[in-house]
């Protein structure tokens, strides 16, 4: 009995938790948009300075140096089979004759798309 309470106690403040959580979020989402307006206002119109996007930061591709041992784990999911498949091939024309491709643990998604790119 006493493990159903507990159970139904630390249910109840972990939602209390989520709500603060998402009102704190939203807190400062407000105040990072307003200070995204606040700056923008404030920019001249002849500013030389390039428009930094927040969420894509680096908008130019990211090269990253072809060697025998490649990391997924810097990887987004959603790119894994198309940087895999460049990766290949440019290992491929430097002359490596076999690689080392880091998938990670994990419930295995990313190491299945590995394994089919190179079947």
């Amino acid at each position: 009995m006493r493990a159903s309470v507990k159970e139904g106690q630390s249910g109840h403040s972990e939602a209390n938790n989520r709500m603060r959580f998402r009102e704190k979020f939203k807190e400062w989402r407000r105040a990072f948009e307003a200070a995204r307006i606040n700056e923008a206002a404030e920019k001249s119109p002849d500013s030389d300075e390039d428009e930094i996007d927040p969420f894509n930061p680096f908008p130019a591709p990211v090269e990253i140096e072809i060697t025998d041992v490649f990391d997924l784990h810097t990887i987004a999911p959603r790119d894994v089979k198309l940087v895999v498949e460049e990766y290949l091939q440019q290992a491929r024309s430097r002359g490596f004759r076999s690689v080392r491709i880091i998938h990670g643990k994990g419930i295995g998604v990313q190491r299945e798309m590995v394994r089919k790119i190179l079947a």
